[in-house]
């Protein structure tokens, strides 16, 4: 449809919707004589109009455009609900109760799934222009600070979009990362296996979850909780994905930090290193200062640092720490990578030269 038929169709639907409301209105307020004398008005022809003829008839003038017409005449049912609730006497019975329910948790759910395709469809025109020759990931940093800055906000927009572009990115073009080696973490005690393994399992929960809030709790509450799952899912999904792409990395003078979801990328220059050890202690999981980067089994290497760094997480929370544990793949490798850096920017110590001593007499 071009912008002017839609406009047209637009105006009709609306001006339909305020007659039918109007007459509806007016013939339940103050009904005519002969409508009095029969007894009692019939709610059945109100309900019908408010609720099916309004909407049919946005829909059928906006056939043409099917994403509209559908949300459209979903939305005057919406407020075909609500009218009736305010002109019909009674609509206090178990059917109007539900159709209410199901308006109020409609709403809720559409709002939050119309937050979640904003930030989808922003998230793909960003990559779309930013990533042509370029890892998608990077694109999607750089794009979000450009519009929105480095604020907390902005990067909390910046991870829920990097959480979607994960989760729909296509696994077929590699992503190539900053760093000369990389090191993976996804088969450290089978961490990537776990991962998928819980999400199995949650997709066979959530129905039957839905189904026992349903008969157990309320019909509300088990959309909520769905909804949630649902999100919870998509989180964990992109987390997994991000897993497998997503390596820890080093140059000549940087270390890449990067774990799925968790850290994006933190560069830690080397010179802020002063050691990195095998790990032996596994340190506990929110101790102050320290960014642990492991989530099967036990941390295989230990870095200290000279000076904290700050490090953006979980939901683009930042944090300071000195100390960061990683469970990789490769962690001997790792740390000889690693030393051998760390070693060859030392400044090499020059040794006084000494004169050869006089052993001659005088």
């Amino acid at each position: 449809m071009s912008p002017t038929e839609r406009r047209r169709a637009t105006v009709w639907a609306l001006f339909f919707a305020i007659a039918i409301y109007a007459f509806s209105w007016q013939i339940l307020g103050q009904p005519p004589e002969w409508l009095r004398a029969s007894g009692d008005l019939p709610q059945w022809p109100a309900t019908f109009d408010l609720l099916l003829t309004v909407p049919a008839v946005y829909w059928w003038l906006h056939r043409r455009d099917r994403r509209r017409a559908a949300l459209g005449a979903l939305a005057l049912a919406g407020v075909g609900i609500w009218v009736a609730s305010v002109i019909l006497p009674d609509t206090s019975g178990p059917a109007w109760s539900a159709l209410r329910l199901l308006r109020n948790v409609g709403l809720g759910l559409g709002l939050v799934v119309a937050l979640e395709v904003g930030i989808v469809v922003s998230m793909l025109r960003l990559v779309v222009r930013l990533a042509r020759d370029r890892n998608p990931d990077y694109a999607l940093r750089e794009g979000v600070q450009q519009h929105f800055g480095t604020t907390l906000p902005a990067r909390v927009v910046a991870f829920d979009m990097r959480m979607w572009l994960h989760v729909f990115a296509g696994a077929r073009r590699a992503w190539h990362y900053a760093g000369d080696t990389h090191f993976s973490y996804h088969r450290k005690d089978g961490n990537a296996s776990n991962q998928q393994a819980f999400l199995i399992l949650m997709l066979i929960d959530l129905p039957i979850a839905h189904a026992i809030l349903t008969v157990f709790a309320s019909a509300t509450t088990a959309w909520i909780v769905t909804l949630l799952t649902v999100l919870s899912l998509a989180l964990m999904f992109g987390h997994y994905r991000a897993t497998l792409r997503c390596p820890v990395s080093l140059d000549s003078d940087t270390l890449y930090l990067r774990y799925g979801l968790a850290v994006a990328e933190a560069a830690v220059p080397l010179a802020a290193v002063a050691q990195a050890t095998p790990c032996r202690d596994d340190l506990p999981r929110r101790a102050p200062g320290v960014l642990r980067l492991n989530e099967a089994g036990t941390p295989n290497v230990h870095i200290s640092l000279h000076e904290p760094v700050v490090v953006v997480g979980w939901f683009g929370i930042e944090r300071r720490v000195d100390t960061i544990v990683l469970g990789i793949d490769q962690p001997r490798e790792f740390l000889a990578g690693l030393n051998a850096r760390l070693a060859a920017r030392e400044p090499v110590v020059s040794m006084p030269v000494h004169g050869a001593a006089s052993t001659t007499n005088e």
